[in-house]
Order: structure tokens, then C-alpha cells, then sequence
């Protein structure tokens, strides 16, 4: 668990690394950074004091028509310890690194004998469906199949790293 994330890591740290001094580096990565602000904004009215919150980027989105309990804990989380909206996006993603993480493990311990635990664990977390067939054919064979290696819920790895709540999920779908 603490490889994912360390790994996972190294994007964020890389990107405060390099943004100039007059810049801010958002503290969001990878595609749809937009719906990440998007939560971001929910849990920022939570953090304001609502408990029901509105999209704040649509025209006709309902006034504090919506309630998430997870968008709801972060903008808690925010507001009782004062620390910003991004730093509760990291501790929770690294919390569910660590949750995924044991939780998969937990799930070959009991499926799967002692030696394969390890090798199922890594296909889990970066396991790409079947997309490795496209790829090694466009390698073997010269041809240009299309294949996004970053398209939405393509790797786990890449959802541990900048959509965690989608792996909040599968750690409980794991238990």
C-alpha cells in the first residue's frame, strides 16, 4: 500500500514542484480536472455551513437540491480542522489508497492461494481490462487501434491517484 502511494504521489509533488511562484498549482491531476472541481465546490459549501449544496456550474441546477455523504465528511473534515479543501482531498486519497489497497489483498487472501496473492494484488491495482490486447497488437502487428491508456476507468492505479471516490467503492466492494 505505501508504493501505491508514494507513486501516486509523485505527480502532486512534481506538479507544486514546478509551478512558478506566481502560479498555484491547482492540486488536481489527470483527465477531468473540471468534475474534480466540482467536488471540490460541493465540499466547499459544506465547509461554508450548507448540508445540502448546488451545482455550481450549471444554469439550471436547483438551489441546495443535492446531498452526498462523502462531499459532505470532506467539506466537515475542512471546516473542523481549517485545513484547505485540496489537503482533505489528499489525506482522503491516501486513506483510500491504503483502504483499496488491504481491502484487495483481503479479498485474494480469501480467494486465492499464498503464492498468487501478490501477482492477482498488482493486476488489481494496475490491471487494465483487456486493453493490453489493442496495445501489444498495435506493437506486434504496426497497427494504429485506437486505445486511450488514460481514458476514464481504464486503471485502478489511475483512479487511486485522481478519482479516489470511485475506489471508495471497490475497497467496500472488495469486503
Amino acid at each position: 500500500a505505501l508504493f501505491f502511494i508514494a507513486a501516486g504521489s509523485i505527480p502532486y509533488i512534481y506538479g507544486y514542484a514546478i509551478a512558478p511562484p506566481d502560479v498555484e498549482f491547482m492540486g488536481l491531476i489527470g483527465r477531468d480536472t473540471l468534475g474534480g472541481n466540482s467536488y471540490l465546490a460541493f465540499s466547499r459549501q459544506v465547509a461554508d455551513g450548507h448540508h445540502a449544496v448546488t451545482n455550481l456550474y450549471s444554469a439550471e441546477a436547483p438551489a441546495n437540491a443535492y446531498f452526498s455523504p462523502e462531499w459532505w465528511t470532506m467539506g466537515q473534515v475542512t471546516r473542523w480542522t481549517g485545513l484547505s479543501l485540496v489537503a482533505v482531498f489528499h489525506v482522503g486519497r491516501i486513506l483510500t489508497v491504503l483502504a483499496f489497497v488491504l481491502a484487495a489483498y483481503y479479498l485474494c487472501a480469501v480467494c486465492l492461494p499464498a503464492g498468487q496473492r501478490r501477482a492477482a494484488l498488482l493486476l488489481i491495482c494496475f490491471g487494465a481490462g483487456l486493453g493490453w490486447i489493442v496495445f501489444g497488437a498495435n506493437v506486434l502487428m504496426g497497427t494504429h487501434l485506437p486505445l486511450s491508456l488514460d481514458a476514464q476507468g481504464v486503471t485502478p492505479f489511475a483512479y487511486l491517484m485522481n478519482k479516489p471516490h470511485f475506489m471508495r467503492a471497490g475497497a467496500f466492494a472488495a469486503l
